[in-house]
């Protein structure tokens, strides 16, 4: 059986780990001045050779070469994922008096420390607080946090960092000449990029591409990781500049039917929807992608994370597009506000984080706008999603009563979810307005309409979706 990438081409020695110079730096000088400490703690993300590092150092303070696998007598190597009980850790404790099989120290490294049970942290903090001159522990961790100050403050420890991609991509470009691997450099970039800074990871996406065609190029990457092409990307930037929801949807379908992973694809918009706002080259609404990106972070959690890409995009144009027509009415037809404040026609970040104005009738209860605001506000803390269909309604008040007019049925129809209407009431008693009743209905004359921004959502949907009048 031949030996998998990562194995073949892990480091063996200091000068072979890459992008961690910091660290290797500390270790050799540590070597020369014979001053190396009793307990290390060595952490950081996945694959950035934290294990080899140990391993390196375990037969460098022996004096013994490193050859790969086969570790020595006196080098323990114990993972704690599987290990985690005191009896283990008391084991530990029991042997480390006795001296070395054959080297000047007995090496014990410890994978993944932080999966060790409190009880069995506590038996090794006894060791480490007075270990015998023989015995050097090397703990890895990547979760730092969940280790006990009391085992940190122990160790000397030594934080490893995320691999760049321009360094990734020239050891894989290395590795691919050396096992005749006929690969494209952008292909390499996509898969340098898709590693996210560790090198074990990117050498095995290297070994699962290696034999997938003659010559591997980006098509090739993208179809085995299920990421979207830059062509793919651009479209759906495209049709959300054009408030164009029938295309949106073509254009994710195709994507999902050829195979695109869904938090993959949710990644790649968000790294274009990122770029294009540092860059300032888009029409969209700065606050409005901001909002986006973050949806877009619960895709990879969601019950159904194709329906939550669909309707955080969409969500995106009904919010860009409706502030376009409130500011288009408003500048023709003022209407009676609590507020005189003018609108201007030009969409800037301040004004679109202020709720929507509250129409309130004649011989109506009066209502503060503060009040609204604050319950906007507490909204928007329980759910973001609901606080952006909310703020969109037209407000009235009469007796007890809050009217909700909205727009779209489909909003209508979110509105009224029990669960939403559960959050409605826990935010009105919070504010001591447990009395006032929300009710909510579709405009009528929207209804009679039938805007194109109705029709759209209709389209998309499907009109067994959206309620009738």
């Amino acid at each position: 059986m031949g030996k998998s990438l990562y194995r073949s081409y892990r480091s063996r020695s200091f000068d072979e780990i890459i992008g961690q110079d910091h660290i290797t730096t500390v270790l050799k000088n540590a070597l020369k001045t014979d001053s190396i400490s009793h307990a290390y703690l060595l952490s950081g993300p996945r694959g950035v050779g934290k294990t080899s590092t140990a391993r390196i150092l375990a037969h460098s303070v022996n004096e013994l070469e490193y050859e790969g696998e086969n570790l020595n007598l006196d080098i323990i190597e114990i993972d704690a994922a599987s290990n985690r009980r005191i009896d283990e850790i008391r084991d530990i404790r029991d042997k480390v008096n006795i001296l070395p099989v054959a080297s000047k120290y007995k090496v014990y490294i410890i994978d993944e420390v932080h999966m060790l049970t409190k009880e069995a942290f506590n038996a090794l903090l006894k060791t480490l607080e007075e270990p015998p001159a023989h015995v050097i522990f090397i703990l890895a961790t990547t979760e730092s946090h969940k280790v006990p100050e009391t085992i940190l403050s122990r160790c000397v420890k030594l934080n490893f960092k995320p691999i760049s991609n321009d360094m990734i991509f020239e050891h894989l470009k290395s590795i691919s000449k050396k096992e005749k691997i006929n690969i494209s450099d952008k292909a390499l970039e996509l898969v340098s990029d898709h590693a996210r800074g560790s090198f074990r990871d990117a050498i095995s996406l290297l070994e699962q591409v290696k034999f997938i065609s003659k010559k591997i190029d980006e098509k090739d990457i993208n179809l085995m990781l299920g990421m979207a092409s830059g062509k793919l990307i651009s479209q759906v930037i495209e049709n959300i500049e054009k408030s164009d929801i029938k295309s949106l949807r073509f254009t994710l379908e195709n994507a999902f039917e050829s195979g695109v992973n869904e938090s993959i694809l949710s990644s790649q918009i968000s790294k274009k929807l990122r770029e294009l706002l540092v860059d300032n080259q888009t029409s969209l609404d700065k606050a409005q992608i901001i909002e986006t990106l973050k949806d877009l972070l619960e895709v990879a959690g969601s019950s159904n994370p194709r329906i939550e890409i669909e309707l955080t995009l969409t969500n995106l144009i009904i919010k860009t597009s409706n502030k376009s027509t409130v500011l288009k009415i408003e500048e023709k037809t003022q209407p009676k506000i609590i507020s005189e404040a003018k609108v201007t026609p030009i969409i800037k970040k301040e004004d679109f984080d202020q709720p929507e104005k509250i129409i309130i009738p004649e011989n109506a209860n009066p209502m503060n706008q503060d009040f609204w605001e604050s319950f906007l506000k507490k909204l928007k803390t329980k759910n973001n999603t609901l606080y952006g269909i909310t703020r969109m309604a037209e407000v009235n008040l009469s007796n007890d009563v809050l009217k909700l007019d909205f727009k779209f049925p489909f909003h209508y129809k979110q509105v009224n979810e029990s669960k939403n209407q559960k959050i409605f009431q826990e935010i009105l008693e919070s504010l001591n307005k447990k009395e006032l009743k929300i009710v909510s209905e579709v405009n009528k004359s929207e209804k009679k309409e039938q805007t194109d921004e109705f029709k759209n959502i209709s389209n998309i949907f499907g009109s067994h979706e959206v309620l009738e009048s």
